[in-house]
């Protein structure tokens, strides 16, 4: 079973990892095997993007996820690996990869998707996530203020029309706290650096 780990996959990544030793109790040792892989894009999802505390919190749960089954024969070594690789990685990265959104663009992003998310399919965060620490950052993160200018046809070429509106709105309003990995070749950059 490969896995695709992000920011909130690690507060059911241990119940879920309980219900694939059933399924090899039920099936053997080899179905399913489990592997970890860490999400880095988009950058708000990724589990960077959580506060430290509650990052060792959910380290602490896979560490003793780890204990509790390190002598179980149906559980592979490289199974263990891949945990403890993702522990280090929740411990210790504080970027997903090169050039991510500052921590502050990835708090936003993370709230504002969500409330979205919530609000299209008739959904709640709060009531989905039950981990009070959780609860406690997001309900924390600022609103970002999203004004609609209309609907866009989809259409790559008619994209760079309202760029300049966008980036404005989006200097004002805080999305750009401080731009990474800047085209080095635009005015902008030259002017700003």
């Amino acid at each position: 079973m490969m896995m695709t780990i992000n920011a909130l996959s690690l507060f059911s990544i241990t119940e879920f990892m309980d219900e694939m030793v059933k399924l090899k109790e039920e099936y053997g040792k080899h179905f399913p095997t489990m592997s970890f892989n860490i999400l880095r894009f988009p950058s708000f999802q990724s589990i960077v993007t959580l506060p430290n505390h509650i990052r060792n919190e959910r380290a602490d749960a896979l560490e003793k996820w780890i204990e509790d089954n390190k002598d179980n024969p149906l559980v592979h070594d490289m199974e263990i690996d891949g945990i403890t690789r993702l522990i280090k990685y929740t411990r210790v990265m504080e970027t997903g990869h090169a050039n991510t959104s500052s921590e502050m663009s990835r708090h936003r992003d993370f709230k504002t998707f969500y409330t979205q998310y919530d609000q299209r399919r008739g959904k709640n965060f709060l009531e989905t996530f039950k981990h009070k620490d959780l609860q406690r950052w997001f309900v924390s993160i600022p609103e970002t203020e999203i004004k609609p200018v209309g609907l866009f046809d989809g259409d790559a070429t008619k994209g760079a029309l309202h760029k300049n509106e966008l980036e404005k709105r989006a200097k004002e309003e805080g999305w750009v706290l401080k731009p990474q990995g800047a085209n080095p070749g635009s005015n902008e950059y030259k002017e700003d650096n």
